[in-house]
């Protein structure tokens, strides 16, 4: 069953790339099934394109292209986490275990961790829908003043600092990156780094509660906290 959602407010944690991980406290073993009902149950996701939220009872809502679709979500001691959405075939990924921390997992080693926060994020999205849909969103002039000189805060594990000079410094799961950043003309802010490819441009206005929002990958979401100054030492 699908209906029309169109705004999401959830935490600005978004699935930019990120490379293997490296820590080596411990080895990496199989995700088990309590592992991820641990992990998961009664949080939101980002996705690179949407978000889902994972209920403490297994009910999945998952939302993309300004969609929602509700399924069922599974744990198995195999060390996947399958959805079932609209009686679909299930589709797993397979996760593996760093300590006490969950990552996405190829061949056994760890790839990244999910961008996991606690809650149901989806929940605010009725009472914001309205609005945003008739926001004006930032002129590119007030774009630039929101982010130059600032730092994005974008999660405990990534932020974008927006220099003066249109630079561009990233760091993300403790890579660091340079490259720019650029303003289209309807105001959104546009990244260039080499090794995320394409990105789509993120786009700000002032939500119903006189906060700032942003639009990206077709969602509305809380902007991230952005303060003055590099902040990309952590």
């Amino acid at each position: 069953m699908k209906s029309r959602l169109v705004t999401v407010a959830f935490l600005a944690s978004l699935a930019l790339p990120h490379g293997p991980v490296t820590s080596q406290e411990s080895a990496p073993r199989p995700a088990l099934a309590i592992d991820l009902i641990e992990r998961f149950g009664d949080t939101t996701q980002t996705l690179e394109d949407g978000v889902a939220y994972y209920s403490a009872t297994g009910v999945l809502l998952v939302v993309r292209n300004e969609e929602l679709t509700k399924g069922r979500w599974s744990a198995r001691d195999d060390g996947t986490l399958c959805w079932e959405l609209d009686g679909s075939e299930p589709d797993c990924t397979r996760f593996v275990m760093v300590g006490d921390i969950v990552h996405h997992g190829e061949g056994g080693l760890p790839v990244g961790q999910p961008d996991l926060v606690s809650g149901n994020l989806l929940a605010e999205a009725a009472s914001a829908m309205a609005y945003a849909n008739s926001a004006e969103l930032f002129t590119p002039e007030e774009t630039r003043a929101f982010l130059s000189g600032k730092t994005a805060l974008r999660s405990a594990h990534g932020r974008l600092y927006y220099a003066p000079d249109q630079v561009l410094h990233t760091v993300w799961h403790g890579v660091r990156k340079q490259g720019t950043w650029s303003i289209d003309e309807h105001g959104g802010v546009c990244w260039h780094i080499t090794g995320w490819g394409e990105q789509p441009c993120e786009y700000y206005f002032v939500g119903h509660n006189g906060t700032v929002w942003s639009r990206f990958r077709g969602l509305d979401q809380v902007a991230a906290e952005h303060v003055a100054g590099d902040r990309t030492e952590f």
